[in-house]
């Protein structure tokens, strides 16, 4: 799960591969904009792939690429709060690691 401790607004933040998606102003999913925002704050990796989207899906999803993630650490949400409390970060969570 995703957590953005200090978004100011509804955003529709995933996780794909190493990377963080914002898809708030993704209009054109096949399946409408509901599916994309029942995947809000999730790992989309596996259900991209099991879905089989295209090439040109995957291509299309880089234009949506807000940040990565590697060498994930872990940290408590107290640490969270503090760091984005500067307004020039913003640490999110996947699955208790940042």
């Amino acid at each position: 799960m995703i957590n953005v401790t200090n978004q100011k607004e509804n955003k529709c933040l995933v996780a794909f591969e190493n990377m963080i998606l914002d898809l708030t102003n993704f209009n054109d999913h096949p399946g409408g904009k509901t599916i994309l925002n029942d995947m809000k704050g999730k790992d989309i990796t596996t259900a991209f792939n099991e879905h089989n989207h295209s090439n040109n899906a995957k291509e299309l999803s880089k234009r949506y690429v807000v940040g990565k993630y590697h060498n994930l650490k872990e940290f408590t949400i107290e640490e969270i709060e503090s760091i984005n409390k500067d307004e020039d970060k913003c640490y999110i969570t996947i699955s208790g690691y940042v």
